[in-house]
């Protein structure tokens, strides 16, 4: 009788134990970080991070492009993102399509959680940001100019 009482206490005490242990890892909706890029002065992408979660976030973003002269270059940066706040970043940049990826995890708890894309997440919550510098988009470039344009 001893040890079946013994027994019993013994898995109504590791139950809850055991189902944090092994619960599901935290999820990481969409809408609680992201990230924004817009255009000044047609050399400039702008770069926000919004973050609506009660964690300070540590987050990357890398803008790769198709560009003039290069054909393929990176810029990257990190930021620091307060809790339910945001933060903004900018680099000027040369004329050409780009990519943004990101990705932002917590620094001081929520373990688990992690927003971005697919490029640098391991859990996607968004999809690449596409954004086109110095010139509109879709047009001939310096060839324009033979047009009169």
């Amino acid at each position: 009788m001893k040890t079946s009482v013994r027994a019993a206490m013994t898995a109504v005490i590791a139950a809850p134990l055991l189902a944090t242990t092994f619960a599901a890892p935290a999820t990481a909706a969409p809408e609680d970080v992201t990230l924004s890029a817009t255009i000044y002065d047609k050399t400039l992408i702008i770069v926000t991070f919004t973050n609506n979660t009660p964690y300070m976030l540590s987050c990357d973003w890398v803008a790769t492009g198709n560009t003039e002269p290069l054909p393929f270059f990176e810029y990257k940066s990190h930021r620091t993102v307060l809790a339910n706040n945001s933060s903004w970043d900018d680099v000027e940049v040369g004329p050409g399509d780009y990519q943004i990826d990101w990705l932002c995890a917590p620094t001081n708890g929520g373990w688990g959680k992690e927003w971005g894309t697919e490029k640098l997440s391991s859990r996607v919550t968004a999809d690449p940001t596409t954004i086109t510098v110095g010139r509109a988009a879709g047009s001939l470039g310096s060839l324009g100019s033979i047009f009169g344009s």
